[in-house]
């Protein structure tokens, strides 16, 4: 590049001597009135050659050359859309052993206050929750068969009364039927200072229950409107099993022997060491790829 612009350089500097030159002469010699020729120029502009118009090798290589640019790639920041693909079907049966940090105090999914592993999901797997949240975010069936709502008449308009349906057929894996009455124990229970629940999940709101006669419909009404009372009551919570804890008497006979509704039930508890599940046959939960489609079988 360099040897490029000094070469030019010294053409223009000739170009212009031999111009400079020219031009004394023709001012030395007279006047024909005939016009200016192809070599007059103006004094510092001359004209190109056609040396100076074509490049020389060493400017042709010092010159960039047009090339295809490659295609941009994605950055990291990028959302890169992949092929939507179902999750393979899995093998029904088989052995899971779970390692975690520490054990549940309670087996009574109706109290617990935590989302932590060893407190909410390890009792999870015994209790069927009133409601669950899929996998897509949507709130579906558990215990019962509808999700209440405004357009559905399950939750008053004044967000006071609500109305929670069973689903028919349904037991606790000791072979005793779940009823709405379970709904009236598990606010007795809960709100009673005596049984030191863990949480009170809104019940400690409720002011009244009516019981339907075929035993599978709730009415409970608040004592002043609450909009959270589903989130906090029904959502992912469960109920208090009446018979068995009568027949036990209290919170720790009851998780040495633990009674519920949801796919497994406790076969041994060694506090500090392990706990083991086996299923539960009397409830089973049809779960597809892409979410939960709740499906009971009730007692055989």
């Amino acid at each position: 590049m360099y040897a490029a612009r000094r070469l030019r350089g010294t053409r223009l500097t000739l170009s212009i001597i031999f111009v400079l030159m020219i031009a004394l002469v023709s001012a030395c010699s007279p006047s024909t009135g005939t016009p200016a020729g192809p070599t007059e120029a103006v004094v510092g502009e001359a004209q190109p050659t056609q040396a100076d118009t074509e490049p020389t090798e060493t400017q042709a290589e010092a010159a960039p050359q047009e090339t295809e640019e490659p295609a941009a790639e994605p950055s990291g920041t990028e959302m890169v859309e992949e092929p939507a693909s179902e999750r393979p079907a899995g093998e029904p049966g088989g052995t899971l052993v779970l390692a975690i940090q520490q054990e549940p105090a309670s087996m009574l999914l109706a109290e617990i206050s935590t989302p932590v592993s060893a407190q909410y999901y390890v009792p999870l797997l015994i209790n069927e929750p009133l409601l669950w949240v899929d996998h897509e975010s949507n709130i579906v069936p558990g215990l019962l068969s509808e999700v209440p709502t405004l357009e559905n008449g399950g939750i008053s308009e004044d967000f006071r009364t609500y109305t929670l349906k069973l689903r028919p057929n349904l037991v606790w894996d000791d072979g005793s039927p779940i009823t709405a009455e379970d709904f009236v124990y598990t606010r007795e229970w809960i709100t009673n200072p005596e049984n030191n629940s863990y949480a009170t999940h809104g019940w400690e709101r409720v002011e009244n229950i009516e019981v339907s006669e075929d035993l599978l419909t709730a009415v409970i009404t608040l004592e002043e409107p609450y909009v959270f009372w589903m989130s906090e009551a029904v959502i992912g919570t469960g109920i208090v099993p009446q018979a068995a804890m009568e027949r036990l008497g209290g919170r720790d006979a009851y998780n040495n022997a633990p009674v519920g509704s949801g796919p497994f039930k406790v076969v041994e508890w060694v506090r500090g060491d392990h706990i083991t599940f086996e299923r539960n046959d009397l409830r089973h939960r049809l779960r597809s790829h892409r979410g939960l489609n709740p499906g009971f079988r009730g007692r055989r």
